[in-house]
This record gives structure tokens, C-alpha cells and sequence, in this order.
């Protein structure tokens, strides 16, 4: 069995277990995510729930199937505690918490969740990496992911602030976290900013 056809067995596996009513009152990412693409681009109005749909659907395959997945962001500095130390702060209320946690914390680019047990935190593996594209160069020595997910790319439109040669340090930084696996999926999620997008022209969009 190829490692593509097995990486669509556990996408699947989740894609068809998680309930969906997880996602009420948010985007639904599942019907985009079974078509399979390697590439998947979701588009929308500000505020309509997408990143927290995905951070949903993130946790639910960590707490059932034990996959981790990625969180990608254009700069490093929006990768700290005060900027997205929140994150799943939504996905953590709404998820079945199967492993029990009492809570969850971003530590070192990591987020893990944790139980406090002689009252003293106990961090379980990561079950969401975060990486910058500002800071890829500095991160080669990502190791590999075992059952590694998703990637996804929060916030891959941008009114104006795009990096030089953007393009080349997504593709360089998806290469570094993917490894030799052609098995992993990349959603871009995107607020409607702007039409004008290295990543549309790249990709001939």
C-alpha cells in the first residue's frame, strides 16, 4: 500500500468521524478536504470561523487518532504566546476531551496540552507544530512528524506586507516540514483582501 493511499485512510478516518456538529455556529472544512487535493484553498469574509474550524478539526484528530498537525504563519513574530498562545482556546471548549487534559499551552513552538498531577503540569506530545515563513531558514533541523496531518497556512493573503520571494520560502519551508513523505495536505486559509497574490500567480490561479 502507498504511503498516499494510507495518508487518505486516516484523513478519511477523521474527515468522516468527527461529528458535525463540532462545527455549528462555524465553517465546515469537511467537504473541501475530502475531494483530496494536495493543495486546498479556503477563501472567506474575515471572521467566519474558518481558522477556528480547522483548529477543531486539528485537536479532534489529535484527542481520537493521535495525529499532529501544523500551524504556519508568514512572521515569526506573530508565532509568540501574546499573539497566538489563544489559538485553540475555542477548539478546547468545543472538542470531546477523550485524553482528559486540564489544559493546553503553547511551549516553544509547540502546542501541547497538559494534566496537572501533584500540582505540577505534565505536558502530553505536541499535537500542533508552529513555524514562520520569515524564520524558515533557521528551522532545518525540523525532525520529522510521525502521522503528521495537516499543514496549515493562516492568513496566506495579505493586503501588502508579503515577504521577498514569499513563494520560495513557503515552498522551502513545506519541503522542510514534509521531508521525503508525499503524503501531507496544505491548506491556505485566506481573508478576501486582496486579489493581488504571489501564490496566485505561482500557482497559476
Amino acid at each position: 500500500m502507498s504511503s498516499d493511499v494510507k495518508y487518505n485512510e486516516r484523513r478519511n478516518r477523521v474527515l468522516n468521524a468527527i461529528p458535525k456538529r463540532l462545527f455549528k455556529d462555524h465553517y465546515s472544512p469537511i467537504e473541501v478536504l475530502k475531494k483530496g487535493a494536495a493543495y486546498s484553498m479556503i477563501i472567506a469574509l474575515r471572521n467566519n470561523g474558518k481558522s477556528t474550524a480547522m483548529t477543531i478539526l486539528i485537536l479532534y484528530a489529535w484527542q481520537f487518532f493521535d495525529y499532529p498537525s501544523c500551524w504556519l504563519r508568514r512572521r515569526k513574530e506573530s508565532l509568540t504566546q501574546k499573539e497566538l498562545g489563544m489559538l485553540f482556546n475555542k477548539a478546547f471548549d468545543i472538542v470531546p476531551n477523550k485524553k482528559g487534559y486540564d489544559g493546553y499551552a503553547l511551549r516553544t513552538g509547540r502546542f501541547c496540552g497538559y494534566w496537572i498531577k501533584d500540582k505540577k503540569k505534565v505536558y502530553d506530545d505536541p499535537f500542533c507544530y508552529t513555524h514562520s515563513l520569515s524564520a524558515q531558514e533557521t528551522q532545518k533541523g525540523t525532525k520529522d512528524i510521525k502521522n503528521l496531518l495537516f499543514i496549515v497556512f493562516d492568513e496566506f493573503l495579505s493586503r501588502s506586507a508579503y515577504l521577498p520571494n514569499e513563494f520560495i520560502l513557503f515552498t522551502n519551508l513545506v519541503s522542510t516540514i514534509v521531508r521525503h513523505r508525499d503524503n501531507v495536505k496544505i491548506i491556505m486559509l485566506g481573508n478576501t483582501v486582496n486579489k493581488t497574490c504571489p501564490y496566485f500567480s505561482e500557482m497559476g490561479l
